[in-house]
């Protein structure tokens, strides 16, 4: 023999297992033997097309629950647009008023730095004129411009 002693092993567990027998065919194949009896094969019942099925009632007036709940749905659906609708337009009215007032807000931002700027030209202008004396200042001694004659 050229298999091992354990080879047969598995074919004895597998036959012990499904309880059927079989013969090897000269193809190599083994032919099975099935006992009809033990299987008890019952076909189902064959319908007349005629006769409605037992459960059509039952399925039709599910059908019928289904198909109001879908008109129900489809109605909230329609409410749910609108509202939406609705809220899409506050947004961009919303968004239409921000806009504006980001753009007013940057023109004030502009008058506001073009005062800043006229201020400071002008604080300047004052703090220079200050530090200055007039020409007829430089003429007038300190002593004389208080008004007392000091030595004639």
């Amino acid at each position: 023999m050229n298999g091992s002693v354990a080879a047969p092993r598995p074919r004895d567990r597998s036959r012990a297992v499904c309880d059927w027998s079989g013969s090897p065919a000269n193809d190599g194949r083994v032919r099975v033997i099935v006992d009809l009896a033990e299987i008890q094969y019952k076909p189902a019942p064959t319908r007349s097309p005629d006769r409605p099925h037992p459960d059509a009632d039952a399925l039709n007036t599910r059908i019928e629950q289904l198909q109001a709940e879908l008109a129900k749905l489809e109605n909230e659906k329609n409410c749910l647009e609108a509202s939406v609708a609705e809220h899409r337009a506050d947004f961009e009215r919303e968004r239409d008023r921000c806009d504006k007032l980001i753009a007013e807000t940057l023109v004030l931002n502009k008058v506001a730095m073009s005062a800043r700027e006229n201020a400071a030209r002008l604080e300047g202008e004052l703090s220079g004129r200050r530090g200055r004396r007039r020409w007829w200042g430089r003429l007038v001694t300190p002593g004389r411009a208080s008004g007392s004659p000091s030595g004639r």
